[in-house]
């Protein structure tokens, strides 16, 4: 724009009355000629190359020169000209370069001195290459200033947005961070990038070291723990501090298996780093896949719901989120996997009960391919034998009572043909005989 506003002034000048021994076409020539380079520079952009922008600045030195030789006056006040090429050049060009374009004004308007030899040509290309020079590199020192302090500014920015999403503490990207890394990430999920996993692992009986410790033990422990993590997890992997002694790991490119065993290994970096200390302190994880929950929201609440299932299941473990995972939590089904031998057996029974209605093959077993089914056939069984196992807080369930529940959430928290298939043949047995427990003595 500066160029074609010096065009737009060389263009109005001629308005004025001109001395008569003036080549006005030459004039009309070179104004044209500029015109069309300040039009070629415009169209080219910000993004020019330097070298075009050094071989179009030297045209116009040389455009300047030919239109005072064509004034017939060397002292003509077109070589003001020469001071708006240096402002360009210096503003736009390195240093070497735009000094390279000051001595193309010296030699080209010293040429025009020689030729012409006016009066006093020496202190006129003096003063003239002078003030061009002096200009120039007044122009180069304050945009040296200016980047400068566009540099602080960037790095200053860039802290203050760093400050923004890290957790003062331990150094882990915060919970804004973190949102903004899922959010990023479940983009990359729907312009077809993979699948990834979120975890949450949260600190068991935490409060009790606060209590008995303090809260700057407390907060060396979540420093621990963050060093702990970030120890184990990869380069790709995003783990930030989410809540008070709640963690958040973001796992690109990893599945609900994968992410269930990572779970363990985060787990077992927390027993390994508190292995020796006076509260042996272990964590509770839950995990849920965008494949399964593919919105922020629910990608985080599924997490948070699997986090509270191992937390009431019995702290210290990795749990994912599932269809079943409402059923478990609904009938407590850390009694039944857990509490008693005998419930443990039973469970094994009917899951086997149900696999020879289903006719899944004998070789098949519990593992393999059709994990998923057996993942319902185990939660069928398990749901009606915690329903049908006398508890403390809660009285024991007839076979009716519990087929009426398992109907109720059949469809939604239960496979519907698991659970029918179950009480079809639950009708035509009896009950497993309890396998007695092993006694110590």
């Amino acid at each position: 724009m500066l160029y074609l506003a010096g065009c737009a002034l060389g263009l109005a000048s001629m308005l004025l009355p001109q001395p008569p021994n003036q080549n006005d076409a030459e004039i009309y020539a070179v104004l044209a000629a500029s015109f069309v380079i300040g039009t070629g520079l415009l169209v080219a952009g910000p993004r020019r190359p330097q070298p075009l922008l050094f071989v179009a600045l030297a045209a116009t030195s040389l455009l300047i020169t030919a239109g005072i030789y064509a004034t017939t006056r060397p002292a003509s006040v077109y070589a003001l000209f020469y001071v708006g090429m240096a402002l360009v050049a210096f503003l736009l060009l390195g240093s070497r370069a735009a000094l390279a374009q000051v001595g193309i004004v010296a030699v080209a308007y010293g040429a025009l001195m020689l030729h012409e030899q006016p009066p006093g040509a020496a202190e006129q290309w003096f003063i003239t290459v002078g003030t061009v020079l002096a200009v120039g590199l007044m122009v180069g020192a304050m945009r040296r200033q200016v980047d400068a302090l566009v540099g602080e500014l960037s790095a200053s920015v860039d802290r203050l947005g760093e400050a923004a999403t890290t957790d003062a503490l331990t150094g882990l990207v915060n919970r804004r961070g973190f949102d903004e890394a899922g959010e990023r990430e479940l983009a990359r999920t729907r312009r077809g990038g993979p699948p990834f996993a979120l975890v949450l692992c949260d600190l068991d009986h935490f409060k009790e070291v606060n209590d008995s410790l303090g809260h700057p033990a407390g907060d060396l422990v979540l420093k621990r723990v963050a060093d702990a993590f970030r120890a184990t997890v990869r380069d790709v992997d995003t783990v930030a501090r989410v809540g008070g002694e709640e963690f958040g790991l973001l796992l690109p490119g990893t599945g609900k298996a994968e992410a269930l065993a990572f779970a363990d290994r985060l787990r077992d970096a927390v027993e390994r780093a508190f292995a020796s200390d006076r509260f042996a302190l272990t964590a509770s994880c839950g995990v849920a896949t965008s494949v399964e929950h593919p919105a922020a929201d629910a990608l985080m609440r599924a997490a948070d719901a699997a986090l509270y299932a191992a937390k009431k299941l019995g702290r210290n473990r990795s749990v994912a989120h599932g269809p079943h995972l409402p059923a478990m939590l609904r009938f407590e089904l850390e009694g039944a996997l857990h509490e008693s031998p005998t419930q443990s057996h039973t469970v094994g029974h009917y899951a086997k009960t149900i696999a020879q209605a289903l006719e899944l093959p004998a070789a098949h077993g519990l593992g393999g391919p059709e994990t998923s089914l057996e993942a319902r056939i185990l939660a069928v069984a398990a749901v009606y034998v915690a329903m049908t196992s006398d508890r403390p807080h809660r009285a024991v369930l007839g076979r009716e009572a519990a087929a009426r529940e398992l109907r109720a959430c059949a469809g939604t928290h239960l496979d519907q043909h698991v659970v029918e298939t179950f009480l079809s043949a639950i009708g035509q047995e009896r009950a497993p005989e309890p396998r007695p427990a092993a006694i110590v003595t």
